[in-house]
């Protein structure tokens, strides 16, 4: 979210410039919303808003799952990064997605304006609202509580460091503001279809790579990330998913430099979150550090390695059906991790799927 970090003149000069028939349109796409949830008004009503990345988007989606099996005939609605939103709306979890970045939203992040009343109309139709921020008498918490402070909840999006409770039971423990004592295991889940099992037997098989992160401090040294494709290329029938992001563009030409052959290296480039989330589900393995995409991957139950080193896994070990963790407690950036464990660790997923050809 970029609103907050605006000065305010410089907010004022940007709402000045939107499109008076846009912010029409907005109000009555609010109003209509209004309107949506005044017609069922025995009905639960729950706003969450949670900004974030995309690791953090997919670990709310325990909070969603239970909050639609607690309150099945809630409505609920979640206002955040719109893409990533999408990815963990199962069918009937989230009534709508409503993206922290349209005008009439960031107003709630700007002590500059009075608010359009279909914005508040629209905030005050909710019984209870879920606000996970560190911001506690910021701008945000300070707006909703003008406009609607009855049935307000704020929790911190992640817990302390030094807590080693994993980030989903430390989000599923917020909920019992709500009375909601979640005694199931929940795990992340991501809204696409189910992988197609009806691959060849002799097919390729396709270990996706992703060697960035949010985080420079995070990262297994490219190095070692070549080193170690290299080795699988030359062990089995592989074909290597490069994941590229806007961060790890630099790392393309070094890649292609080793890995030359278009028939061993494929490269995913900027994809929509949703390309990339079917890119992932079809391999046999992904190898990445800690980052979103690991999360991703997981939830996808990828067979997943993830390399930790300034982070704590205890905290942030991506979810799945089989995640192995490397953790470079010395947090050098993953560098006193070396190739043979985490080459090792592959093989033994891989040789579950085809013969070593050498």
């Amino acid at each position: 979210m970029i609103f907050p970090c605006i000065p305010i003149q410089a907010r004022r000069h940007l709402f000045q410039k939107v499109d008076a028939d846009f912010l029409l349109l907005e109000q009555e796409c609010m109003q209509k919303r209004h309107e949506q949830i005044r017609r069922q008004p025995d009905a639960l009503r729950l706003l969450v808003i949670r900004s974030g990345a995309i690791g953090d988007t997919i670990v709310m989606s325990v909070v969603y799952q239970a909050l639609r099996r607690h309150f099945p005939s809630a409505y609920i609605e979640a206002i955040g990064p719109e893409e990533r939103l999408q990815l963990i709306n199962l069918p009937g979890l989230i009534d709508r997605i409503t993206s922290i970045e349209r005008a009439d939203i960031a107003t709630l992040f700007s002590s500059a304006y009075s608010f359009p009343s279909a914005l508040t109309a629209y905030v005050q139709q909710f019984n209870k609202i879920l606000v996970y921020s560190f911001d506690q008498v910021g701008v945000l918490m300070t707006n909703l509580q003008r406009i609607h402070p009855e049935g307000l909840l704020r929790f911190d999006p992640f817990p302390n460091n030094e807590s080693n409770e994993h980030i989903t039971h430390y989000l599923l423990n917020t909920l019992k503001a709500l009375g909601i004592e979640e005694q199931e295991r929940v795990m992340p889940q991501i809204a696409i279809a189910e992988k197609n099992s009806s691959a060849a037997k002799n097919e390729i098989l396709k270990i996706a790579v992703h060697p960035g992160s949010g985080s420079l401090k995070k990262n297994w040294p490219v190095e070692s990330f070549i080193d170690l494709c290299l080795r699988l290329v030359q062990a089995f029938s592989v074909r290597i998913h490069l994941v590229i992001g806007p961060a790890e563009q630099t790392l393309v030409r070094e890649f292609t430099r080793k890995l030359s052959s278009a028939s061993v290296l494929k490269l995913l480039v900027e994809l929509p979150l949703s390309e990339l989330a079917h890119e992932l589900q079809n391999c046999a393995l992904y190898i990445g550090n800690d980052s979103g995409i690991s999360h991703l991957a997981a939830a996808l139950d990828v067979p997943t390695i993830a390399i930790f080193s300034t982070s704590n896994p205890a905290i942030w070990q991506p979810v799945g059906k089989d995640v192995l963790i490397f953790h470079d407690r010395s947090a050098s950036g993953g560098a006193k991790i070396t190739v043979d464990p985490v080459y090792s660790a592959a093989v033994t997923y891989l040789s579950r799927q085809c013969k070593i050809s050498n």
